[in-house]
């Protein structure tokens, strides 16, 4: 990516990296929706509903910490940018 005036190669280097995790959040989203799916299928199928409940819990918590940390790296390339 080009860099924006007055910045430094270290603030290029900073902001390629955190859009890159960006992109590895990108990811998450991708899976998660397949990964729920699957365990409530196991839950339905399977009867595991004791084992896999707390599962689907968990994944929602992960679900909102990832969400929680996308806004914060992108806060943190806008704070680059300016």
């Amino acid at each position: 990516m080009p860099r924006n005036k007055g910045q430094t190669g270290a603030v290029v280097k900073v902001r390629e990296d955190l859009e890159a995790v960006l992109g590895a959040l990108a990811d998450h989203d991708e899976c998660v929706p397949l990964l729920e799916l699957r365990i409530r299928q196991a839950i339905r199928r399977a009867g595991l509903r004791a084992l896999l409940d707390p599962a689907l819990e968990d994944l929602q918590r992960m679900v909102q910490d990832v969400k929680d940390a996308r806004s914060q790296v992108r806060a943190a390339v806008e704070r680059l940018m300016e």
